[in-house]
């Protein structure tokens, strides 16, 4: 099999095919990129309907290519902060699969990844364990359009 060299980037293809949105996206997971260091430059990223009705992200890693990441197309109407809260527990998903680790969001490498992030994207330490309710670095109990705590660069 022939190995294609893309002629344009996923960033490209996605705001020919969704304009700002695309653009957003691309943007958010380049935001987000430093607390990641093991995940590549760029993956697709595609807007959406996601499967199972409620989901406003999906990573999926069994795809041939290496991960893909889904944001439901209505999920904009929030607001580029709820975006960027889909894009890093996306971008969880994605590093887990990645780094050979489990990637259910009850998985103790999944509990590990969120205590690992929860200082520099929520701004305090979180100590989610098995079992608990909180699963994720995701804002609880805050418009979807305010702005997260990450200082990494204060890109957010």
């Amino acid at each position: 099999m022939t190995e294609v060299t893309p002629t344009t980037s996923y960033r490209d293809a996605a705001v020919t095919l969704w304009g700002d949105a695309g653009a957003y996206a691309h943007d958010a997971y380049q935001r987000w990129l430093p607390l990641f260091p093991e995940l590549p430059s760029e993956l697709p990223i595609v807007i959406g309907i996601t499967a199972y009705g409620h989901c406003v992200g999906l990573t999926r890693s069994a795809w041939e290519h290496g991960p893909r990441i889904t944001i439901a197309s209505n999920h904009f109407k929030h607001g580029r902060y709820a975006v960027d809260d889909t894009m890093v527990h996306e971008m969880t998903h994605a590093w887990l699969y990645l780094t050979g680790q489990e990637g259910k969001h009850d998985s103790e490498a999944w509990y590990a990844a969120i205590r690992r992030l929860s200082p520099v994207v929520l701004g305090h330490e979180i100590d989610v364990r098995r079992g608990s309710q909180r699963r994720s670095v995701r804002l609880q109990g805050c418009r979807r359009d305010q702005p997260r705590t990450q200082r990494a660069g204060s890109r957010a």
